[in-house]
């Protein structure tokens, strides 16, 4: 029974915490962007400031219960077996959001040409997300099996056609799949830097 409890507990912070910050940051960084201007880049560190400070106030018992949990589950990113699956997934989704934003520069670009190639074979009601949504449809699982192994094949084997797939679908796409790559790169740096930062904070408690 005791087991039980500690999962469930466990499980409970987990939620409410992340429930929370989510609720917290997004919105922090959305307010920011619509005071300043559209555009996530010129929003970073927002997400980090407001972090800190809920971590600086957790440590000095200001948030209660949430306090607690928050700091109790950092604890447990930085020195728990959790810290080797959350690592990996922060570097590879910088790595690969980079992989992205740089392709569709190089797409747009360098492979200017062979991007307008690919995309007049595309048929005109398919250059946009609803002709992208309605098509996914079709798509079999082992499709996407297939597109996934060729994404990364040609990330870093073929970099020339990686650009021209990207850039094409961020023009169809209406630059969205840029803009997505763009919150996910600056998210997962954010979160890096928040980590990072509350392990040398432990480190230095502990000194």
């Amino acid at each position: 029974m005791m087991r039980l409890k500690f999962n469930t507990t466990e499980f409970k912070e987990i939620l409410v915490v992340g429930a929370v910050m989510l609720g917290i940051l997004l919105p922090a960084r959305m307010a920011f962007i619509s005071i300043i201007g559209n555009s996530w880049l010129g929003s970073f560190g927002v997400v980090s400031a407001v972090a800190i400070s809920i971590l600086y106030l957790a440590k000095k018992n200001k948030l209660g219960w949430f306090g607690k949990a928050f700091m109790h589950q950092m604890l447990k990113i930085n020195k728990s077996k959790r810290r080797y699956l959350i690592y990996p997934n922060i570097a590879f989704a910088i790595v690969f959001t980079s992989f992205v934003i740089y392709g569709i520069e190089m797409g747009d670009t360098i492979y200017k040409q062979e991007q307008e190639d690919l995309l007049s074979q595309i048929p005109q009601d398919q250059q946009n997300m609803e002709g992208i949504m309605k098509e996914s449809g079709k798509v079999k699982p082992t499709d996407f099996i297939i597109a996934i192994f060729v994404i990364f094949y040609t990330m870093f084997f073929r970099f020339d056609i990686f650009s021209v797939l990207v850039s094409t679908l961020n023009s169809v796409s209406n630059q969205f799949l840029a803009h997505l790559a763009t919150i996910m790169l600056v998210e997962q740096l954010e979160l890096a830097g928040i980590l990072i930062f509350f392990k040398l904070g432990i480190k230095k408690a502990t000194t």
